[in-house]
């Protein structure tokens, strides 16, 4: 895996912890005054595209949790969530999807009322 991919493998895995940090920040950006982080802007196409790769991506998860639980050794759960992250890259990109637009949607998933409620009525 190239340097590239997993700077944008390490920021879709952070996003996933760090996003409800995310709306904190934006909300404080904006109460201080401050240029709030650009909007995004989610075709139904996009929400669509980011609903299954979601989908795909949960998916990957629950078949690499049992890899992990049954691995022996810390090399072996290190070599099982190395290729999950790689399977979960390809689906994203499988799914048209760039791992910036898909944590721009996740973020503003967590800050924007509108877009939250189009995702619901997708599920």
């Amino acid at each position: 895996m190239s340097y590239r991919q997993n700077k944008w493998l390490l920021a879709l895995i952070l996003s996933v912890f760090a996003a409800p940090a995310a709306a904190d920040i934006i909300t404080e950006r904006s109460s201080l005054g401050l240029t709030p982080i650009r909007p995004v802007i989610v075709t139904d196409d996009l929400l669509e595209s980011f609903i299954d790769a979601q989908d795909d991506i949960n998916k990957i998860r629950e078949d690499y949790a049992e890899a992990r639980m049954e691995a022996g050794n810390q090399t072996e759960i290190n070599d099982a969530v190395e290729e999950m992250n790689e399977d979960i890259l390809e689906a994203i990109q499988d799914n048209g999807l760039t791992i910036q637009q898909y944590n721009e949607i996740e973020t503003a998933l967590q800050t924007d009322a509108a877009l939250n409620t189009r995702y619901m009525q997708y599920k």
